[in-house]
């Protein structure tokens, strides 16, 4: 509501529809009415008759990807005959294995079922004793000692308890200073949202919240940070939303655009927003990778209100379709802005940056800020205020940090100690679990399933609807554990997620505090648990000196650990035929997928099928010289070149100390991968020189210096080494369709050791007839 300083009552701007948007808060000289009177004089919001505060027993949950998947599972392609699921494929393992063993000991499943029935018998025992215990436990909660659970032996045999240290570390502990946060009421939101925002469950805003959304229902650029968990969603999509209720209408236009970087934080941040706005006419769209192109398409042309989107796929509709832009945008925000400058994103952010308006309002949100990200602020926010809740790179308050450390002589052993942790600490779900490459995630989910653990993965091999579908699963407790990449480190905020679980260390501290940032969110209890080598040790000494309550080390015990090791190298052989089916598949829908395309070419006329090609905001090669340079700078991997480094000072001609060791080695500066290239292609020219020589030799011709000058050597080089990757490639995908028995084919080398022995047993028998002929004529 704007109050007018010529007025004393409180009236709304209306803006002609070029310039609609709503109006800012001035916190000036007037004062605020109750908002009852304000909304019923002005007649801004339509409210129904209906319209009641309702307090419901169970609050809705803040996000749902099932509308999503419905979708996507009518969109994608037909499910092929004799496909089966990775559950499936487990199950079928397992099933085959108990007919082998029944096989071998008959009377087993008679055995099993009177050990059943004794441990059933047992159990209702132990709950009987446990209840009297709970009953006398009672009456004496005053003595404040720590329960310990038992551990169940293996085999047979007693096992050692985990072992459980302090870290000595951390001695300037900061104090937490509680501040009298307002309600939702003193924000001076709308009834539409206070509904909603009472049917969420939430009952007092964040100090994020509280400080940003005054702010930002009063137009000014915020540069936020705060820590993982702290509620940074809502508190820009509430204050888009309040201002949004006061729009026109009528004139419909794109007026906020939500960037981020991952498509699961996307669709999450597009079902918050429906959430929260579920008693206004609020449109919103999400412009995502993985969905279809030209649905998408279709609701970008009706003029959302809102769109969510990440920077690729937007990108390629503000290119591509014809009538759609950001000439009215008038809020723009990123949210996790350092990971959409990550991995050569910066480009195509600073391109869709040009593309919106100088005037809009613009908000970057962060738990962790870089030096990047202010060089963003610097270039599209004016004059911005910048909203710090906590310091940087601190995780929870709530949070209990745990590290296990792993011997460079065990770490083979780190399956076994993570099943061990799993089946005995941390086995009452809600549990996610982060690793390094995509293919440990996939090879830990056939072990977890194989061993009776409900687990589902989540990383960039899957197709975006086994994605959604996975996060949807964890978030419903069908799953207990989430075995997942770096993909679900990022503003994911699933209820009920109880413990971390490291797998593999991340390279940096940030990384580690979006990992952990997952668990004790809003003031919950959380805790994580890391697996530290020997190359961990200077992450380790930043975690523990930052940690606001002190971190213990856990030791596993070892009669776990080889007993799961001993049952995970009995499962090698059928991880094995796991992957070879997964593999059979893959190649079965390959090849269904270019039949269909083929079929939908030729069954359509020629006129349909010469469509307009698409114009690509950057080509392949583009992309990686984009990414290479990323790693570049920040000392990822490569290298920079230093043989051409020149010296740009221009102070004296005196050459430089690099160009005088460039002079004595030609090699200097290089890596050693480069220096054997270069060393390769230099013998290969030579090569190439002594042949012609020998050839223009023995033809007895002159020589002709214009012919070698135009010679490149250099090309031909260069098409020597693409035939050889052509044929590595070549011989890599034989090999594969061999390994699952679909092909017999002969790679280039095989049929070159083959011609090889042909050639040699030709010249054997050609010698062989010779020396005969030879021996005939003598005797004769």
């Amino acid at each position: 509501m704007l109050v007018d300083k010529n007025n004393n009552a409180s009236t709304l701007k209306r803006k002609t529809p070029e310039n609609d948007f709503v109006m800012t808060i001035d916190f000036d000289d007037g004062d605020y009415q109750d908002e009852d009177e304000s909304d019923n004089d002005d007649g801004e919001l339509d409210l129904k008759e209906d319209f009641v505060f309702e307090e419901s027993e169970k609050p809705q949950l803040p996000w749902d990807f099932q509308p999503t998947i419905d979708k996507m599972k009518q969109q994608t392609h037909r499910k092929s005959e004799g496909q089966t699921s990775l559950q499936e494929k487990i199950e079928q393992r397992k099933r085959l294995r108990t007919d082998e063993s029944n096989k071998v000991n008959p009377n087993k499943k008679v055995e099993e079922e009177e050990e059943e029935e004794e441990e059933e018998e047992v159990e209702e025992v132990e709950e009987e004793e446990e209840e009297q215990e709970e009953e006398e436990g009672n009456n004496s909660d005053e003595s404040g000692e720590d329960e310990v659970e038992e551990i169940k032996p293996v085999n047979n045999k007693p096992v050692q308890n985990d072992k459980i240290k302090l870290l000595q570390s951390n001695k300037k502990m900061k104090k937490i200073v509680e501040e009298e946060l307002p309600t939702f009421e003193e924000l001076h939101l709308s009834r539409p949202l206070l509904k909603a925002v009472q049917k969420l469950g939430f009952s007092q805003p964040t100090p994020i919240q509280a400080k940003t959304i005054p702010l930002a229902l009063n137009g000014k650029d915020i540069l936020a940070s705060a820590s993982t968990g702290s509620g940074k969603t809502a508190a820009f999509l509430l204050p888009i939303l309040e201002r949004l209720l006061f729009r026109d209408s009528e004139y419909r236009a794109i007026r906020v655009l939500v960037l981020l970087p991952t498509r699961e934080l996307a669709l999450q941040c597009q079902s918050v927003l429906e959430n929260l706005a579920q008693f206004s006419n609020i449109t919103s769209c999400l412009i995502v990778g993985g969905l279809s192109n030209k649905a998408q398409e279709v609701e970008l042309r009706k003029r959302p209100d809102v769109v969510i989107a990440t920077p690729g796929r937007l990108i390629d509709h503000l290119l591509n379709a014809h009538g759609i832009g950001l000439e009215d945008l008038e809020i723009l925000i990123l949210d996790e802005a350092d990971r959409l400058l990550d991995m050569g994103f910066k480009d195509e952010i600073n391109k869709i940056v040009d593309s919106c308006p100088t005037s809009r309002q613009t908000m970057l949100f962060s738990a962790t800020l870089n030096d990047e990200v202010k060089t963003l602020a610097k270039l599209s926010l004016q004059q911005p205020i910048r909203v710090q809740v906590d310091a940087l790179f601190q995780v929870a308050s709530t949070l209990d940090q745990e590290f296990v450390k792993i011997k460079s002589q065990h770490l083979s052993d780190r399956p076994a100690i993570l099943m061990s942790l799993c089946t005995r600490v941390f086995n009452t779900g809600g549990t996610i679990i982060f690793c390094r490459s995509k293919k440990e995630v996939h090879r830990l989910c056939i072990i977890f399933g194989l061993s009776d653990l409900k687990a589902a993965e989540l990383h960039g091999n899957l197709s975006q609807e086994q994605r959604f579908d996975s996060l949807q699963q964890f978030r419903d407790g069908k799953v207990n554990y989430l075995l997942a990449s770096d993909v679900a480190s990022r503003g994911l905020d699933i209820i009920g997620v109880k413990t971390v679980i490291n797998y593999n260390m991340p390279n940096t501290l940030a990384q580690y505090i979006h990992r952990v940032g997952r668990t004790a969110r809003a003031g919950m209890e959380g805790k994580s648990c890391s697996f530290i080598t020997e190359n961990d040790r200077k992450i380790l000494k930043e975690i523990v000196t930052k940690a606001r309550n002190k971190a213990k080390s856990r030791s596993v015990s070892q009669d776990n650990v080889n007993f799961w090791r001993n049952r995970i190298e009995e499962l090698t052989e059928d991880i094995r035929e796991i992957v070879r089916d997964e593999l059979k598949e893959a190649d079965l829908r390959k090849a269904e997928k270019a039949l269909d395309k083929a079929e939908k070419v030729i069954s359509k006329p020629f006129e349909e099928n010469t469509e307009t090609e698409r114009v690509w905001y950057k080509t392949k090669s583009e992309e990686e010289k984009s990414k290479e340079l990323w790693k570049l700078e920040n000392g990822i991997g490569l290298k920079p070149l230093k043989s051409n480094a020149i010296d740009t000072t221009g102070a004296s001609n005196v050459p430089s100390i690099k160009k005088l060791k460039q002079k004595k080695d030609p090699y200097y500066g290089l890596s050693r991968k480069q220096r054997r290239q270069k060393q390769f292609k230099e013998e290969y020219e030579n090569e190439l020189k002594e042949e012609r020589a020998k050839k223009k030799a023995e033809s007895g011709a002159d020589s002709d210096d214009d012919e070698e000058d135009n010679t490149d050597y250099g090309e031909l080089f260069n098409k020597d080494q693409n035939k050889q990757k052509s044929s590595g490639k070549n011989t890599k995908r034989i090999e594969q369709l061999r390994r699952v028995g679909l092909s017999s084919q002969k790679t280039d080398q095989e049929q070159q050791r083959i011609d090889n022995k042909r050639a040699k047993k030709n010249k054997r028998m050609l010698i062989n007839k010779k020396e005969k002929k030879q021996r005939l004529t003598k005797k004769k």
